[in-house]
């Protein structure tokens, strides 16, 4: 493989890399979003009266 090739091959999983972690990192944002949201109201129905919401 000649040296051009290399850095070609480089460049190109780096941009891969790249818009992977573009697309991946809101999706799991949004993910962790809806869990937490998921988290909070599953304690606020499961509470009895009375309970402090932490």
């Amino acid at each position: 493989m000649s040296e051009s090739t290399v850095s070609v091959r480089v460049a190109a999983v780096a941009c891969a890399t790249a818009l992977l972690l573009a697309a991946v990192t809101p999706a799991s944002a949004a993910v962790k979003n809806v869990y937490n949201w998921t988290q909070l109201w599953s304690a606020v129905v499961s509470r009895a009266p009375g309970d402090e919401i932490i």
